[in-house]
């Protein structure tokens, strides 16, 4: 068995390494991307389902359900930390359909939100949302 001379396997690594640094650096990006997305798709369910059962009262309700959207909570410390980086509450869209006074369905979604991703950024249009039956009770202001 012959064996070989040391300077061509560092050649190999160095070769190989070319190769490979991109592509587990594009692996990560891919993942953190999906991780992402994900987050952004949890965040908007509970603040949807939050919002089905909300008290409806108005101008507070869309700032309450934001703020369950972003933080967690509907009313979070002043330095409370986004559950997802750069998300703020100008991201989030808080829909309502009307039946008489009271709420029909509640619609939460993203926009123009950007996702790093491999090329640069995908910004997030009306992506990801949910939709919930209202089942909440009107109360006055």
């Amino acid at each position: 068995m012959r064996k070989r001379p040391r300077g061509s396997v560092l050649v190999e690594f160095a070769l190989a390494s070319v190769l490979l640094a991109p592509a587990l650096a594009a692996m990560f990006q891919l993942g953190y991307s999906c991780w992402v997305y994900n987050a952004l798709e949890t965040a908007v369910r509970s603040g949807a389902r939050y919002a089905s059962r909300a008290a409806y009262d108005g101008a507070d309700f869309d700032a309450r359900v934001r703020n369950m959207v972003v933080y967690g909570e509907p009313e979070p410390a002043a330095d409370a930390a986004p559950r997802v980086p750069g998300l703020a509450r100008e991201h989030i869209r808080v829909e309502a359909t009307f039946h008489g006074p009271m709420p029909e369905r509640v619609t939460v979604g993203v926009e123009q939100f950007p996702i790093p991703v491999l090329w640069g950024a995908v910004e997030l249009r009306s992506r990801p949302a949910s939709t919930f039956q209202y089942m909440g009770r009107l109360v006055t202001p």
